[in-house]
């Protein structure tokens, strides 16, 4: 830790918030592995991965780099996301609205993944590196995992081939109840001039 800090640790600002919240995070992050790793023969990082989707408009490449993924001593795989944040919920990975990790298991499923073969991945996993207390958090969902792949690599071949269907239209707002709060792009759509008139945005 104190090598990647640098020369960094000298700064008051990040010796005295940055630093402690590594330590802790540090000592949370190694109880889990030691755990995790009696059952792994070896962890690849930053993965590069694609997989070829075919499309109406013509081959769509999906395309992701993968935080890290686990190969199992069973020869299955873990696929595993890093976070700072709050961690999606279990209800929009199964739902499909939080598709990162059933896509990047698509890809390792048809081996997309430059430096692994294909093997069917067995669970997902996302992990929260906060250094608050608790220093960190994980939630892994190992039920179905290759049909959640299946789902997501469907549902986005899907998705694909509705944008290239010309007579498709691109609304502004398709799902108010889903909508941020604030896009910088809303004035650019006109959604406020458009909504005072009762019309469909």
């Amino acid at each position: 830790g104190k090598d990647c800090f640098g020369p960094a640790l000298a700064k008051p600002s990040v010796h005295i918030f940055w630093w402690p919240r590594f330590e802790r995070i540090a000592s949370w992050f190694i109880e889990l592995e030691k755990h995790r790793r009696l059952n792994l023969v070896q962890s690849f990082s930053e993965q590069h991965g694609q997989l070829q989707i075919d499309a109406p408009g013509g081959s769509f490449t999906l395309t992701a780099k993968a935080d890290r993924i686990d190969l199992r001593v069973d020869g299955t795989l873990d696929i595993i996301d890093y976070k700072t944040g709050s961690l999606p919920s279990k209800t929009k990975l199964y739902s499909g609205e939080a598709p990162q990790l059933a896509l990047e298991a698509a890809i390792a499923n048809n081996g997309g993944f430059n430096d692994l073969h294909s093997a069917q991945s067995r669970a997902l996993v996302h992990v929260r590196l906060s250094g608050g207390r608790p220093a960190g958090d994980w939630q892994m969902i190992d039920q179905n995992v290759p049909s959640l792949a299946a789902e997501a690599s469907s549902g986005l071949a899907r998705l694909v081939a509705a944008f290239d269907d010309e007579t498709i239209p691109y609304h502004a707002v398709p799902s108010a109840d889903r909508a941020p709060r604030h896009s910088n792009y809303t004035h650019l759509a006109r959604v406020s001039e458009w909504s005072s008139n009762g019309e469909d945005v």
